[in-house]
């Protein structure tokens, strides 16, 4: 979990797939480590589906990506339903310091496939 938030920087703001938003490195870390001793132990995420970059300002990056994970235990969920399989879609907004590129921000939702099909912003004009 070290290794997973070395890229952030001190103050990210993460908001994860249920909509719970922590603040901070030290925050960010201890909900992964407590997530993925639970419902997220036995899985692994493939490698992105989708994945867009896009510069803002001169040192600011917005990538977002489809990512899906296998393996969730459900019995560990708090709900105690299947990890939806749709995919997430992860945003994340980069900034470049003096130690690098580091993570900014991050906003992770669930993918909805019946939603997406009815996307008004893509239905034929």
């Amino acid at each position: 979990m070290d290794a997973f938030v070395a890229d952030t920087m001190p103050d990210v703001d993460w908001i994860n797939v249920v909509g719970m938003h922590w603040k901070g490195r030290e925050t960010v870390l201890k909900a992964h480590a407590v997530l993925h001793k639970g419902m997220f132990a036995n899985s692994r995420m493939l490698p992105p589906e989708q994945i867009e970059m896009r510069q803002i300002a001169p040192n600011v990056v917005v990538v977002t990506r489809i990512n899906r994970i296998e393996g969730v235990d459900a019995a560990l969920r708090p709900n105690g339903k299947l990890y939806p399989d749709d995919g997430n879609l992860l945003t994340a907004v980069y900034v470049k310091s003096h130690d690098g590129w580091r993570i900014a921000h991050v906003h992770n939702g669930h993918i909805d496939k019946q939603a997406a099909a009815r996307d008004p912003a893509k239905a034929p004009g």
